[in-house]
């Protein structure tokens, strides 16, 4: 996970370690080494994010995430 301030906000970015291809509207699809805006990761398993203007659940496995966001 990146973390990124934009002034008083913290904004939380994931890479994609692999594609991602769903005909659902509610996910989220995209390629490997994507940076997805993660705007909700309360859920274990499908966190739902943002690349550029489109939006929608992702499944959490397939991103790396680092815990440091100091």
């Amino acid at each position: 996970m990146i973390c990124v301030f934009q002034g008083d906000i913290e904004l939380t970015y994931a890479e994609a370690l692999w594609d991602h291809i769903t005909m659902d509207v509610e996910e989220l699809a995209f390629r490997a080494q994507d940076l997805i805006e993660v705007l909700d990761s309360a859920d274990r398993d499908w966190w739902y994010g943002a690349i550029d203007d489109h939006e929608g659940w992702f499944p959490a496995a397939f991103v790396r995430v680092s815990t440091d966001c100091s």
